[in-house]
C-alpha cells in the first residue's frame, strides 16, 4: 500500500504541479508526496471557492463547499489511519494486522485517492495554466472544471 501510494501521489503532485520538498537523492517518501499533493489540493480548492464567490457563481460555490467538507472528512480519516502504513512495512510484533484491522485503512486511502480523480472519466484532476498563471483545475471529460481566476 505504501509503495502504491507513493506512486499515486507522484502522479497527483505532477498533475497539480504541487511543490515537493527538494531532496538531493530524489528519494521522496509517502509523507513528502502526500503532504505536497494534499497541500496543493487544499490551496486550489480554496482558490476555486474564492473565484466562484467573486464571479457570483453561487451554485458552483455550494458544490465546492460540499467538496471541501467531504475532503476535510476524508483527510481526517486518512490521518487517523496513517499510523498503520509505516509499521506494516517493517517487522514489528504488534503490527501483524488482520484484514479487519486493515480494512478502515484501505477505505480511508481509497477515499483519499478519489479526491484527486474524476469519477466519470477516471483521469487525475490537473492544473491548467494560461500565460504562466493558474487558470483552472479540470479532468479530461471536463465534468470537473474549477475556475481559479478572480475578477
Amino acid at each position: 500500500m505504501r509503495r502504491g501510494s507513493e506512486e499515486y501521489f507522484t502522479q497527483v503532485c505532477t498533475a497539480l504541479q504541487a511543490p515537493v520538498k527538494y531532496k538531493p537523492t530524489r528519494q521522496h517518501d509517502l509523507g513528502d508526496l502526500l503532504n505536497g499533493g494534499v497541500s496543493a489540493y487544499k490551496k486550489i480548492l480554496k482558490q476555486a471557492k474564492y473565484s466562484a464567490r467573486h464571479w457570483e457563481k453561487f451554485e458552483e460555490l455550494a458544490k465546492l463547499e460540499e467538496i471541501d467538507e467531504y475532503s476535510k472528512d476524508v483527510l481526517k480519516r486518512t490521518n487517523m489511519e496513517r499510523w498503520a502504513v509505516n509499521p506494516a512495512v517493517h517487522f514489528n510484533h504488534w503490527s501483524e494486522f488482520t484484514p479487519e484491522d486493515f480494512r478502515p485503512v484501505v477505505h480511508a486511502f481509497q477515499d483519499l485517492y478519489f479526491l484527486f480523480k474524476c469519477e466519470h472519466c477516471g483521469t487525475f484532476l490537473h492544473l491548467t495554466l494560461k500565460d504562466n498563471q493558474q487558470e483552472s483545475v479540470k479532468c479530461d471529460c471536463n465534468r470537473i472544471n474549477w475556475n481559479l481566476k478572480g475578477k
